[in-house]
């Protein structure tokens, strides 16, 4: 798809997914992008599961980060600052 075309070329520093989306989860749709790109995309989970298993589970997906909902806005461009 063109959005998938969009990531491969590389015009993107981060990429946040959520992990609660409509069609896929956020970890079938990393396969499916690492899958067409590579491993070397920077991506970060956010998600409102905040059980600290759930947590590492989505980390040892060699995610950079996993950003718990609710946040403050504020504290999230600084996390995304961090991260990149």
């Amino acid at each position: 798809s063109l959005s998938i075309v969009l990531v491969c070329v590389g015009i993107f520093d981060l990429i946040i997914l959520d992990f609660m989306m409509p069609e896929m989860d956020s970890p079938a749709v990393l396969k499916a992008l690492r899958a067409q790109c590579g491993n070397d995309l920077r991506v970060a989970f956010l998600t409102a599961r905040a059980m600290k298993q759930d947590r590492e589970d989505l980390l040892a997906l060699d995610v950079l980060d996993v950003l718990i909902k609710p946040f403050n806005p504020l504290e999230l461009n600084e996390k995304v600052a961090a991260l990149l």
